[in-house]
């Protein structure tokens, strides 16, 4: 939400990108739990299967059938500007916007995190890792959005190995609802 805020997305827009933001890797629920355990090696067959993710996770959308737009944003969250992402192999424009956004704070998140297939990174590590490869991979201006907004005075993001999908789902619920009325 605040990347999608910081570069000047309507309200709606930014809630988007919450809601995306949640519900991203949702896919992953649909793979084996052989494929989800972590600290071991993954075979190509385990790659190939994690790379199904983005569609497993828009079928499961669809299938709910009240997600919209988030089901877009969840199938091209992997794809890469140069092309070289999955499952579409989109370019540059051709990839949603907010799907950027999301790739960025992903990337971010899995360099970061302490329990993926590769050594922890610190913050400022990934931030460097991200910087080399913005304007190939992801697009170079939401890594520095979220290098800016990691930079700010007073902002604390939690570490996805800490958040709560139950609470910040409520969350965005009671802000939704509160909006409505």
């Amino acid at each position: 939400r605040d990347m999608a805020q910081s570069v000047g997305m309507s309200e709606q827009e930014q809630e988007l990108a919450h809601t995306a933001g949640l519900l991203h890797d949702i896919g992953h629920f649909a793979l084996s739990d052989r494929v989800a355990e972590r600290g071991r090696t993954l075979t190509e067959d385990d790659w190939m299967a994690i790379q199904r993710h983005p569609e497993l996770g828009a079928d499961m959308l669809r299938d709910l059938g009240m997600y919209g737009p988030v089901e877009e944003i969840v199938l091209t969250h992997h794809e890469r500007i140069d092309g070289r992402g999955y499952p579409r192999g989109l370019m540059g424009e051709d990839i949603p916007e907010i799907a950027k956004i999301i790739s960025v704070a992903e990337v971010y998140d899995t360099l970061t995190a302490s329990d993926t297939y590769r050594t922890r990174m610190s913050s400022f590590e990934a931030l460097r890792e991200l910087r080399r490869v913005g304007g190939s991979q992801l697009d170079a201006r939401y890594v520095e959005v979220l290098a800016s907004l990691l930079s700010g005075e007073g902002v604390e993001y939690r570490h996805a190995d800490a958040a709560d999908f139950d609470t910040e789902l409520d969350m965005e619920r009671r802000i939704r609802e509160a909006r409505t009325g």
